[in-house]
């Protein structure tokens, strides 16, 4: 039996090694459809720089499912490598994933002068074919607004310097396209002179933290960006972009699931998904006032948010370990990039090019009751689908083995 046992080890980890070899193999997901216009992504250890810890394995994985749900995704930093390894996880994998890439800013010039070299640095390595645009802050403005309200104007002037300096770097380099170059913040914080400033706007748009109710939030998010001050942009001539658009599933231990009266759960999300998703893709085709790009926020759960309390750390489709929770993705099919240069447009086997596979037996109505196969709880089997297959091909070697 021993004998056995290690045989079944050995050609177990050399199944593994074989379907890791090859990142354009995997089993998509007939739950997921590429429904989403965009979706913010953080990979699980890029936030805690210098104490990293992603592989590109595991970004890889990410890639994948993302390439599911999407042609599109938002990056915050470069820190951690995380930007070097998407791109490296989209050439391995051959998907049709855009970026816009991110440079995180803190005032800290170090930090700046960091995580813009690193840009640059896999800009020049992987080229710029699936490059949407270099984006400049994130909330920068609202977390000076929140510490020291005197210092914005202040803070204002320092962010506008960072998006003419990576301007004109870009106009060194030879890349042969123009990139925009922008800043995301919270909507609040848009101005006539940061829109003047940017080639596009991002602006988050989180309902949950408005007070409405759940079934406003759709309207409200859409409204929100031609009432409010993200109108600067538009006014400006500017792309106007949803940048995070989400509702949490749940909140912490002991923590509020509430803000203002929004309530974070699974059905409100499903309801999010259901309202907003579908109906912004229409308003996008349709083009007019309401047509403006989004980022559902967020892929996964990011647990190294647990600092900040309450539901931060609950915006995900997919749970922190990458279980994909108890929500229905709509089927009405995003307007989708076309791949470009050497990009290919891999969403795995089994589905079609527009992942528009079966959606499974979870209710779209904003019931939660998940596509596994019990449907009973919030913690549905994400599968992790290559391992699904790695054990497949591991236990048809073990019925050899035992015929030795």
């Amino acid at each position: 039996m021993f004998k056995h046992y290690s045989i079944f080890l050995a050609l177990g980890g050399l199944a593994s090694k074989v379907f890791a070899a090859d990142a354009t193999q995997w089993q998509a997901d007939s739950r997921l459809h590429r429904s989403l216009w965009g979706i913010a992504y953080t990979s699980a250890h890029s936030a805690g720089y210098p104490q990293c810890g992603d592989t590109i394995d595991e970004v890889v994985g990410d890639i994948q499912l993302i390439s599911q749900l999407t042609t599109r995704i938002r990056l915050y930093g470069t820190d951690c490598s995380q930007f070097k390894n998407v791109q490296e996880a989209i050439k391995q994998t051959k998907t049709n994933v855009h970026v816009y890439a991110g440079i995180y800013i803190d005032g800290n010039e170090t930090t700046y002068e960091r995580q813009r070299d690193e840009a640059f640095a896999v800009l020049d390595e992987y080229g710029v074919d699936n490059i949407l645009g270099i984006t400049v802050g994130n909330e920068y403005l609202l977390q000076t607004f929140t510490a020291t309200p005197a210092s914005l104007s202040t803070a204002e002037t320092y962010l506008i310097s960072k998006i003419e300096d990576v301007r004109t770097m870009l106009s060194s380099k030879n890349y042969g396209k123009t990139i925009p170059v922008g800043s995301a913040d919270a909507g609040s914080q848009i101005t006539t002179t940061l829109a003047a400033a940017a080639d596009y706007i991002m602006a988050n748009t989180h309902p949950f933290f408005s007070g409405i109710n759940i079934e406003g939030a759709a309207d409200w998010t859409a409204q929100y960006l031609i009432d409010q001050e993200p109108r600067y942009a538009t006014a400006a001539g500017k792309t106007l972009l949803s940048a995070e658009i989400g509702w949490p599933t749940d909140a912490m231990e002991g923590g509020s699931l509430s803000s203002n009266g929004s309530i974070a759960s699974i059905p409100n999300t499903q309801l999010l998904l259901d309202t907003f998703v579908c109906a912004a893709n229409t308003n996008i085709t349709a083009g007019g006032p309401y047509a403006n790009g989004y980022f559902w926020f967020e892929l996964f759960d990011q647990e190294w948010k647990v600092q900040y309390g309450g539901a931060e750390p609950y915006w995900g489709l997919f749970d922190k370990d990458k279980n994909f929770k108890a929500l229905t993705i709509p089927t009405c099919l995003a307007d989708a990039l076309a791949p470009v240069g050497s990009m290919g447009n891999n969403t795995g086997s089994g589905s079609s090019s527009g992942g528009s596979g079966s959606s499974g037996s979870g209710s779209s109505g904003g019931s939660g009751s998940g596509s596994s196969g019990s449907g009973s709880s919030g913690s549905n089997d994400a599968t992790s689908l290559s391992g699904s297959l790695i054990v497949s091909v591991a236990l048809s070697l073990l019925g050899g083995a035992f015929l030795l």
